[in-house]
């Protein structure tokens, strides 16, 4: 299954909930930021994807100041993705300017996930 949002530099640095709902006992098989408009902050631009209460719990530190497909998979992280855990996981992210400075960026996120995959 997968579940996809989007976001656009109007949220820069900001943590923000989103609608993607990731059932209790999933696996996260993969994550794909499309960058379709190149965020501009006139520092780093960087995405970070995670719960509604943990932003980087997922991805953190993704460059996203150039448009194209960005698949991740930082193993550092790849940990988390083997099983959300008992109950459901509101998807939450924030990004990143840094100099909070952007007029320009969007991007859709995908997150594909097994259900009730338990590798705990």
């Amino acid at each position: 299954m997968s579940q996809t949002f989007s976001l656009d530099y109007t949220v820069e640095n900001t943590a923000t909930s989103t609608s993607v709902i990731i059932p209790a006992n999933s696996q996260i098989v993969s994550i794909d930021v499309n960058v379709e408009t190149a965020f501009n902050d006139s520092g780093t631009d960087i995405l970070e994807v995670g719960s509604s209460a943990d932003t980087d719990l997922y991805v953190n530190d993704v460059a996203i100041s150039a448009v194209g497909k960005i698949a991740l998979g930082t193993a550092a992280l790849c940990a988390n993705w083997k099983d959300i855990g008992s109950t459901d996981v509101r998807i939450g992210y924030i990004y990143n300017g840094a100099n909070d400075d952007a007029s320009a960026g969007a991007a859709t996120v995908t997150i594909s996930y097994l259900q009730n995959n338990n590798l705990s």
